[in-house]
């Protein structure tokens, strides 16, 4: 097994594995805690697809928080809707410094292995915060649902700075952003889209 495979395996990320809240509430979780809310010293790793109902909703509001805070921010989709992307332009011209949202094509992936992690990723979302160190999971959100299964928080008292579980997943996010991203706020990416091409 290689050793992105060894990072991202069920036995690795199993909620099992860690001390967590069980199912709760991301934003009451992380913000409600003033020893676990980020700072413009934090910086944010997503994986995920935003649902466009009410624009976003709390998702949005949460988000513009961070980046209002300073926070550094890097939000991978696979599959973004163009609403989405509209309103992350947007966001993106108010926060250029901090916010960077980044689209990987299935089609712009030609090795075998990243593909499966993409496609995994579809569905299976995460949440990487340094500074403090914490991690939030969806093992399974559906395409197109607002609701997500099977989610867990893990605190910043669970890891340590050197925490293959997080060290490892947030390697994978890097190279695959490094080697595939298209970052959505790019002017001819944006225009292709809206035109529906």
């Amino acid at each position: 097994m290689s050793k992105k495979k060894q990072n991202l395996s069920n036995e690795t990320l199993d909620p099992a594995n860690f001390k967590t809240t069980g199912w709760a509430d991301i934003e009451t979780l992380i913000e409600d805690k003033a020893r676990h809310r980020p700072s413009s010293k934090s910086e944010l790793f997503i994986v995920g697809c935003v649902v466009p109902r009410n624009k976003g909703g709390r998702w949005i509001s949460l988000l513009k928080k961070w980046l209002e805070r300073g926070c550094h921010v890097t939000h991978l989709m696979t599959v973004p809707e163009a609403d989405i992307c509209k309103i992350y332009k947007e966001i993106a011209a108010q926060y250029p410094s901090n916010f960077v949202p980044v689209e990987i094509r299935p089609d712009d992936v030609s090795d075998k292995e990243d593909k499966e992690i993409l496609k995994n990723w579809q569905t299976f979302h995460f949440l990487i915060i340094e500074n403090p160190r914490q991690l939030w999971l969806e093992r399974n959100h559906p395409i197109g649902q607002v609701n997500a299964e099977n989610c867990v928080y893990v605190p910043p008292s669970v890891f340590t700075n050197n925490d293959p579980r997080i060290d490892g997943l947030k390697e994978v996010f890097q190279e695959l952003v490094e080697k595939y991203g298209v970052n959505l706020v790019s002017y001819e990416e944006t225009k292709e889209r809206e035109g529906g091409k």
